[in-house]
């Protein structure tokens, strides 16, 4: 078992590949979608890049609770590797790449609604935007998917300092107005969003469960106080032998 954690743990870049080639043959099956012979391939292209950008951003979502229950899976069954928050820093890592292929497909998803719905005519887009509600949604999404996106790199990261964790907790705000458009998007009689916003409700309430639980000392780590009381170690550790 701890040997699988720790190949996994050094092959983080290997994960990450492997998570742009799967969006590469998502993009690949979107391209047959669009030049086969079905019938209403605009709405099937919607409603695809739609879902695919839901289902990366439920998995971003899910990976700071599958870090902190991996923790103390590991500390129950007594692993030495796997008990501490930094031995699962490469989740963190694959994170960064979750959230680009998430913003990828909606910004398809928009490019899809510009072209072939509109056809590049922003008169009507806007117009459209002022009277269908989740269309106004759906341009907050995008702007708050940029935001995070244009964010993420660590040079950006370093510049934010704190600011960039009460950046990146939009994703919650982002996820609720993600469910709204889909919801309002759908037909009369389809309840597709309702699995989908039980699984962001429980992700919601796990995130407000351990911000309550004050005298935990991982409570409130994102991710990031690990990996800054790893450098420290380093450091420290650096210090040490210079001497």
């Amino acid at each position: 078992m701890e040997h699988w954690l720790r190949f996994f743990s050094k092959s983080h870049a290997f994960l990450s590949n492997s998570i742009y080639l799967v969006a590469m043959l998502l993009s690949v099956y979107l391209c047959m979608v669009y030049f086969s012979s079905a019938n209403n391939v605009y709405q099937l292209l919607m409603k695809l890049t739609g879902q695919y950008a839901l289902i990366y951003l439920v998995i971003v979502l899910t990976i700071t609770p599958l870090r902190r229950w991996a923790v103390i899976a590991c500390q129950q069954c007594k692993l030495s590797y796997g008990k501490r928050l930094s031995d699962w820093n490469w989740l963190i890592k694959l994170r960064r790449s979750l959230g680009m292929v998430c913003t990828f497909f909606a910004l398809v998803h928009l490019y899809f609604y510009l072209w072939l719905d509109f056809d590049w005519l922003w008169q009507d887009i806007v117009w459209d935007a002022n009277t269908r509600p989740f269309i106004a949604l759906g341009w907050i999404s995008i702007g708050l998917l940029c935001l995070l996106a244009l964010t993420s790199p660590d040079v950006i990261q370093k510049v934010l300092k704190r600011r960039w964790r009460q950046i990146h907790r939009c994703i919650y705000l982002l996820a609720i107005v993600v469910l709204y458009h889909f919801g309002m998007s759908e037909k009369a009689g389809s309840n597709d969003v309702t699995s989908w916003a039980i699984i962001v409700a429980i992700l919601l309430l796990h995130r407000v469960w351990f911000g309550l639980l004050k005298s935990s000392k991982n409570a409130a780590d994102d991710g990031m106080l690990a990996q800054r009381a790893k450098s420290n170690r380093r450091a420290k550790h650096h210090v040490k032998k210079s001497i």
